[in-house]
Protein backbone atom coordinates (compact mmCIF):
# COMPACT_ATOMS: atom_id res chain seq x y z
CA UNK A 1 0.00 0.00 0.00
CA UNK A 2 1.43 3.34 -1.06
CA UNK A 3 1.64 6.43 1.13
CA UNK A 4 -1.12 8.07 -0.92
CA UNK A 5 -3.43 5.15 -0.27
CA UNK A 6 -2.64 5.24 3.47
CA UNK A 7 -3.36 8.97 3.66
CA UNK A 8 -6.58 8.45 1.69
CA UNK A 9 -7.65 5.68 4.07
CA UNK A 10 -6.95 7.90 7.10
CA UNK A 11 -8.93 10.72 5.47
CA UNK A 12 -11.82 8.35 4.75
CA UNK A 13 -11.92 7.12 8.35
CA UNK A 14 -11.70 10.60 9.91
CA UNK A 15 -14.26 12.10 7.55
CA UNK A 16 -16.68 9.22 8.19
CA UNK A 17 -16.23 9.50 11.96
CA UNK A 18 -16.78 13.26 11.78
CA UNK A 19 -19.96 12.75 9.77
CA UNK A 20 -21.27 10.14 12.21
CA UNK A 21 -20.38 12.32 15.21
CA UNK A 22 -22.17 15.31 13.68
CA UNK A 23 -25.20 13.18 12.82
CA UNK A 24 -25.22 11.78 16.34
CA UNK A 25 -24.97 15.23 17.85
CA UNK A 26 -27.86 16.49 15.71
CA UNK A 27 -29.89 13.50 16.91
CA UNK A 28 -29.10 14.42 20.53
CA UNK A 29 -30.20 18.00 19.83
CA UNK A 30 -33.45 16.68 18.37
CA UNK A 31 -33.99 14.59 21.51
CA UNK A 32 -33.05 17.54 23.75
CA UNK A 33 -30.18 15.58 25.33
CA UNK A 34 -27.11 17.31 23.85
CA UNK A 35 -26.31 19.31 27.00
CA UNK A 36 -26.16 16.06 28.99
CA UNK A 37 -22.81 15.35 27.35
CA UNK A 38 -21.35 18.03 29.63
CA UNK A 39 -22.94 16.77 32.84
CA UNK A 40 -23.11 12.99 32.53
CA UNK A 41 -22.71 11.48 36.03
CA UNK A 42 -20.09 8.87 36.77
CA UNK A 43 -17.81 9.53 33.81
CA UNK A 44 -14.49 7.71 34.02
CA UNK A 45 -11.37 9.32 32.65
CA UNK A 46 -11.57 7.21 29.48
CA UNK A 47 -15.26 7.95 28.94
CA UNK A 48 -14.73 11.66 29.51
CA UNK A 49 -12.01 11.70 26.84
CA UNK A 50 -14.32 9.78 24.52
CA UNK A 51 -17.01 12.44 24.98
CA UNK A 52 -14.50 15.20 24.24
CA UNK A 53 -13.34 13.33 21.13
CA UNK A 54 -16.96 12.93 20.02
CA UNK A 55 -17.57 16.67 20.39
CA UNK A 56 -14.32 17.49 18.58
CA UNK A 57 -15.24 15.25 15.62
CA UNK A 58 -18.74 16.74 15.53
CA UNK A 59 -17.22 20.23 15.42
CA UNK A 60 -14.93 19.20 12.55
CA UNK A 61 -17.91 17.80 10.65
CA UNK A 62 -19.85 21.00 11.28
CA UNK A 63 -17.00 23.19 9.99
CA UNK A 64 -16.58 21.02 6.88
CA UNK A 65 -20.31 21.36 6.16
CA UNK A 66 -20.05 25.14 6.46
CA UNK A 67 -17.00 25.23 4.17
CA UNK A 68 -18.44 22.96 1.47
CA UNK A 69 -21.85 24.62 1.71
CA UNK A 70 -20.35 28.10 1.30
CA UNK A 71 -18.19 26.88 -1.56
CA UNK A 72 -21.23 25.37 -3.28
CA UNK A 73 -23.29 28.57 -2.88
CA UNK A 74 -20.45 30.59 -4.42
CA UNK A 75 -19.72 28.10 -7.19
CA UNK A 76 -20.96 30.65 -9.73
CA UNK A 77 -17.72 32.60 -9.26
CA UNK A 78 -15.36 32.14 -12.20
CA UNK A 79 -12.24 30.03 -11.74
CA UNK A 80 -8.81 30.82 -13.10
CA UNK A 81 -5.44 29.12 -13.50
CA UNK A 82 -2.86 29.91 -10.83
CA UNK A 83 0.92 29.80 -11.12
CA UNK A 84 0.86 26.00 -10.63
CA UNK A 85 -1.60 25.69 -13.51
CA UNK A 86 -4.39 24.58 -11.19
CA UNK A 87 -7.94 25.85 -11.38
CA UNK A 88 -8.76 28.01 -8.37
CA UNK A 89 -11.65 30.27 -7.44
CA UNK A 90 -12.22 33.08 -5.01
CA UNK A 91 -15.11 30.99 -3.68
CA UNK A 92 -12.68 28.62 -1.95
CA UNK A 93 -10.85 31.49 -0.24
CA UNK A 94 -14.09 33.14 0.86
CA UNK A 95 -15.44 29.80 2.10
CA UNK A 96 -12.29 29.18 4.13
CA UNK A 97 -12.38 32.64 5.74
CA UNK A 98 -16.10 32.36 6.46
CA UNK A 99 -15.64 28.91 8.00
CA UNK A 100 -12.83 30.06 10.28
CA UNK A 101 -14.69 33.16 11.44
CA UNK A 102 -18.36 32.25 11.22
CA UNK A 103 -17.89 28.61 12.20
CA UNK A 104 -15.81 29.54 15.24
CA UNK A 105 -18.41 32.07 16.37
CA UNK A 106 -21.23 29.54 15.94
CA UNK A 107 -19.37 26.86 17.90
CA UNK A 108 -18.68 29.35 20.70
CA UNK A 109 -22.37 30.30 20.72
CA UNK A 110 -23.37 26.63 20.99
CA UNK A 111 -21.00 26.12 23.92
CA UNK A 112 -22.45 29.16 25.72
CA UNK A 113 -25.96 27.83 25.06
CA UNK A 114 -24.94 24.54 26.67
CA UNK A 115 -23.66 26.39 29.72
CA UNK A 116 -26.98 28.23 30.00
CA UNK A 117 -28.89 24.95 29.73
CA UNK A 118 -26.76 23.42 32.47
CA UNK A 119 -27.33 26.49 34.66
CA UNK A 120 -31.08 26.15 34.19
CA UNK A 121 -30.89 22.46 35.08
CA UNK A 122 -28.96 23.31 38.25
CA UNK A 123 -31.60 25.89 39.21
CA UNK A 124 -34.39 23.41 38.50
CA UNK A 125 -32.72 20.69 40.59
CA UNK A 126 -32.24 23.12 43.46
CA UNK A 127 -35.85 24.27 43.24
CA UNK A 128 -37.06 20.68 43.40
CA UNK A 129 -34.89 20.16 46.47
CA UNK A 130 -36.39 23.22 48.16
CA UNK A 131 -39.87 21.97 47.34
CA UNK A 132 -39.05 18.58 48.87
CA UNK A 133 -37.82 20.31 52.06
CA UNK A 134 -41.02 22.34 52.32
CA UNK A 135 -43.15 19.23 51.91
CA UNK A 136 -41.31 17.51 54.77
CA UNK A 137 -40.70 20.55 56.97
CA UNK A 138 -43.20 19.38 59.60
CA UNK A 139 -41.55 16.02 60.26
CA UNK A 140 -37.96 15.63 61.57
CA UNK A 141 -37.96 11.98 60.55
CA UNK A 142 -38.89 12.77 56.97
CA UNK A 143 -36.28 15.51 56.93
CA UNK A 144 -33.67 13.02 58.09
CA UNK A 145 -34.62 10.68 55.23
CA UNK A 146 -34.34 13.55 52.75
CA UNK A 147 -30.97 14.57 54.23
CA UNK A 148 -29.63 11.04 53.75
CA UNK A 149 -30.84 11.13 50.15
CA UNK A 150 -29.04 14.43 49.49
CA UNK A 151 -25.87 13.24 51.23
CA UNK A 152 -25.90 10.13 49.05
CA UNK A 153 -26.06 12.33 45.96
CA UNK A 154 -23.17 14.45 47.24
CA UNK A 155 -21.07 11.33 47.74
CA UNK A 156 -21.90 10.05 44.26
CA UNK A 157 -21.04 13.41 42.70
CA UNK A 158 -17.73 13.55 44.60
CA UNK A 159 -16.82 10.11 43.28
CA UNK A 160 -17.81 11.15 39.76
CA UNK A 161 -15.64 14.26 39.95
CA UNK A 162 -12.62 12.29 41.15
CA UNK A 163 -12.92 9.96 38.13
CA UNK A 164 -12.71 12.84 35.66
CA UNK A 165 -9.11 13.58 34.74
CA UNK A 166 -7.47 16.17 32.52
CA UNK A 167 -9.55 19.11 33.79
CA UNK A 168 -7.80 21.88 35.71
CA UNK A 169 -10.84 24.03 36.53
CA UNK A 170 -12.52 21.46 38.76
CA UNK A 171 -14.64 24.16 40.40
CA UNK A 172 -16.43 24.70 37.08
CA UNK A 173 -17.54 21.09 36.71
CA UNK A 174 -21.31 20.53 36.77
CA UNK A 175 -20.69 17.82 39.40
CA UNK A 176 -19.04 20.38 41.69
CA UNK A 177 -21.85 22.89 41.26
CA UNK A 178 -24.51 20.25 41.87
CA UNK A 179 -22.70 19.07 45.00
CA UNK A 180 -22.63 22.64 46.31
CA UNK A 181 -26.39 22.92 45.75
CA UNK A 182 -27.03 19.71 47.68
CA UNK A 183 -24.75 20.89 50.52
CA UNK A 184 -26.84 24.04 50.74
CA UNK A 185 -30.02 21.95 50.82
CA UNK A 186 -28.53 19.80 53.62
CA UNK A 187 -27.75 22.98 55.54
CA UNK A 188 -31.37 24.11 55.10
CA UNK A 189 -32.59 20.76 56.42
CA UNK A 190 -30.40 21.06 59.53
CA UNK A 191 -31.65 24.60 60.02
CA UNK A 192 -35.28 23.51 59.72
CA UNK A 193 -34.73 20.63 62.14
CA UNK A 194 -33.19 23.06 64.62
CA UNK A 195 -36.25 25.30 64.36
CA UNK A 196 -38.56 22.34 64.91
CA UNK A 197 -36.56 21.26 67.95
CA UNK A 198 -36.71 24.75 69.50
CA UNK A 199 -40.43 24.92 68.76
CA UNK A 200 -41.09 21.70 70.65
CA UNK A 201 -39.25 22.91 73.74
Amino acid sequence: MSMVQILYAIYAVLSTLSFLALAGYIFLIWRGQHARLHSMPGLSGFTHKAVRTFLFLAAIGFLVCIYKGTEAMLSWMPAHLNSDEEWTSAASVIALIFTMLGGGILIEYILHAHENILSLELIREKALGLEAILERSDSPRRLDDLKKEFEGKIKALRTSRQHIIGISAAAQLPETQRAESFRYLVWLIDNQKSKLAHGQQ
